[in-house]
């Protein structure tokens, strides 16, 4: 029986918690010999390979790969790659996908024509015990997706993102798979590939990607990324990211809406009406980070194309 579908988990010393996303994609209510499950670990130095080995020992459908190019792009692509399933779904390494997940991404793909992606709602979730500091709108910072009630087609800017999201594999290797330049490395924590490579399939593939909520995932969360300044650092460089991928695609309108986020936070906290303390901070830090890269793009002319 041929294998339509490769769940692809890409990996850096997460060994504590990919027990997670590798038992959620083994207790799929589907038929294990149509899908494969397939770990990239991106040199890992913890026991991320050991646990994952321990799994391979009493499951047929799961494989790990070695991809010694560090950062999630490279991850990503070498996952593709690997992949024997008409279909990809990316999920982070820190995700649980609901049981039903292939059963309807399978209706997706045969009550719709010519699917090129997908993705579903990404709820966060909690391996620890929630700070008394953490407010409801710091969701988005983890990822937070809810689109609709119903299956939609989705077009920029409303995007799916990489902890949740299925790729025809042949449009990817058509298109020479994840941006390079972007996704999180050692060096510098740059994001935005998932994005990226969605708006590439839209603007130069014209096929179409649905968001349908019976794609559902949960992010959980580690105790050590609740921190503020970590929050803090990480929406600055989500919005240096956003400039640069609308920069590679000639989107013009992104310094003015982060001028307008900015502004509108600014006016919430002077009248008192902010969403709080630190959601404020994070939406300003993301306008600055989208504006830092823009004016550091005007100065050096960088280039972001793999």
């Amino acid at each position: 029986m041929p294998i339509i579908y490769s769940i692809a988990i890409c990996t850096y010393n997460r060994g504590s918690v990919i027990k997670h996303s590798i038992e959620s994609a083994l207790k799929l209510n589907f038929d294990k010999d149509k899908y494969e499950i397939i770990v990239v670990d991106n040199n890992s130095t913890d026991d991320t390979r050991q646990i994952v080995e321990g799994y391979i020992s009493s499951n047929t459908n799961i494989r790990i790969v070695e991809e010694k190019n560090q950062g999630a792009s490279f991850a990503r692509n070498r996952a593709y790659n690997e992949a024997r399933g008409e279909y990809i779904i990316y999920i982070d390494d820190d995700a649980e996908m609901c049981p039903d997940y292939l059963k309807n991404l399978e209706s997706v793909i045969n009550e719709e024509e010519d699917v090129a992606a997908a993705g579903g709602p990404i709820e966060v979730g909690w391996l620890g015990a929630v700070p008394d500091w953490y407010e409801p709108d710091l969701d988005f910072v983890f990822n937070y997706l809810y689109i609709a009630s119903y299956r939609i087609r989705v077009f920029y800017p409303r995007m799916i993102y990489g902890t949740n999201m299925v790729i025809k594999v042949s449009i990817l290797k058509k298109i020479g798979g994840f941006n390079t330049n972007l996704g999180p490395k050692k060096k510098h924590p740059l994001v935005g590939e998932d994005v990226e490579i969605i708006l590439r399939i839209e603007k130069n593939e014209k096929k179409p990607i649905y968001y349908d909520p019976g794609l559902k995932v949960k992010h959980l969360i580690c105790p050590e990324r609740l921190n503020q300044d970590y929050i803090i650092k990480k929406t600055e460089w989500h919005g240096r990211s956003q400039f640069i991928f609308e920069n590679i695609h000639g989107i013009k309108v992104g310094y003015g809406l982060a001028l307008w986020v900015l502004f509108q936070s600014c006016i919430r906290t002077l009248v008192g009406r902010g969403r709080g303390k630190i959601s404020e901070k994070s939406y300003r830090s993301w306008s600055k980070g989208y504006m830092k890269q823009w004016w550091a793009h005007l100065w050096r002319r960088e280039t972001y194309n793999k």
